[in-house]
């Protein structure tokens, strides 16, 4: 786990416990989707020692963080000692603290500034039927009122929900998504919003941005995270700004597009070439390709690539110059660029429905 992380560039400040097991979780899934869940874990207090060098590091870390986000799952790990002292030290550096708890009682929290229950979640700490929006709105008005934070409630397809003292509650709903596997999706909610929160986004964008990235991750298998590329394109589909063809689009954003148009029941067509030096011929494959689809993505090889085709002093326009001139004929929908000598690769990540030379 620790290796995983650095991997992608996460500082951090463990607290190993030889005496207690790593949580490992089992997901049984059929048909692509999950069905279940079977967790094996010690959920019992921690050790002292422990306790205290877990609170002990989170102080230390204040000093480098812009926001801090408790996430209590009710593993024994958060106790009440630690939320006080992280709460308490957090205000007193004017550093805004995001919560996630499956406690069944939110007071502990009291002076964080977002507590984020789903549904079912809120109404266990309450005891008040949140089926409806007036349920909703009478559970949260009263962890509100406890604990001095703003409420960000999730209701899975229905969106999500906030409520803040004395202010208009926020309804936004969910944008229609088919779910292969709902692992991650509030903690998707939690870190999205946090970070749109902290950027100095307006809070309907941050909830925004956070029902974009969770609709993402549910579509995915797995525990999935979801990628800045993959929000600004999902940002850029659902405001009608798909990216010019002119400009190359990257893997990333090319396989979230195509799977946008896979969804919108569209047929997408492949063609790939150097076109150094744009001639008729080219026009006309072009043209034919795109006479075969609905929408048209062409591979096109970069200088490296040309290079190893067809030796040093190829090619003859650079890669943005024919990106640029690929991209202005109007039966292209997408440009994307490749390294290696054949677009296999990048074949077999698009998977196209037509393929076309």
């Amino acid at each position: 786990l620790e290796e995983l992380l650095r991997r992608q560039g996460v500082r951090l400040s463990l607290v190993a416990d030889p005496t207690r097991p790593t949580v490992s979780k089992l997901r049984v899934i059929a048909n692509k989707q999950q069905l279940l869940r079977i967790d094996h874990e010690d959920t019992t207090p921690l050790r002292k020692t422990i306790a205290s060098a877990i609170r002990a590091g989170a102080r230390q870390a204040l000093s480098e963080v812009d926001a801090v986000i408790i996430a209590d799952y009710a593993k024994g790990v958060v106790d009440d000692a630690l939320i006080t002292q992280v709460i308490d030290d957090c205000n007193a550096r004017k550093i805004p603290v995001f919560v996630d708890s499956k406690r069944s009682s939110f007071s502990a929290f009291r002076g964080a500034s977002y507590i984020k229950p789903n549904r079912l979640e809120l109404e266990n700490a309450t005891g008040i039927n949140c089926s409806d929006e007036c349920g909703i709105i009478e559970a949260a008005e009263y962890v509100a009122r406890q604990t001095s934070a703003s409420i960000l409630v999730t209701q899975s397809e229905q969106g999500m929900f906030l409520y803040q003292i004395g202010l208009q509650p926020i309804h936004m709903f969910t944008e229609a998504q088919e779910v292969f596997d709902v692992s991650g999706a509030g903690d998707t909610v939690i870190a999205m919003f946090t970070l749109g929160i902290i950027t100095g986004y307006p809070i309907q964008q941050a909830m925004r941005l956070a029902n974009i990235a969770a609709g993402i991750v549910v579509s995915k298998m797995g525990t999935a995270t979801v990628t800045s590329a993959e929000v600004q394109t999902a940002l850029d589909i659902r405001d009608d700004v798909v990216p010019h063809a002119s400009s190359p689009t990257s893997w990333e954003q090319a396989l979230w597009i195509r799977e946008q148009w896979r969804r919108d029941g569209l047929r997408v067509g492949f063609t790939n070439g150097c076109f150094d030096l744009l001639h008729p011929g080219h026009i006309a494959i072009l043209q034919g390709s795109a006479a075969h689809c609905d929408r048209l993505i062409v591979g096109l090889n970069t200088d490296a690539s040309i290079r190893q085709l067809k030796g040093s002093t190829r090619p003859i326009q650079h890669e943005a110059a024919r990106a640029e001139v690929i991209g202005a004929i109007g039966c292209v929908d997408l440009v994307v660029l490749f390294d290696e000598p054949t677009p296999h690769e990048l074949i077999s990540c698009i998977v196209p429905d037509v393929l076309i030379k």
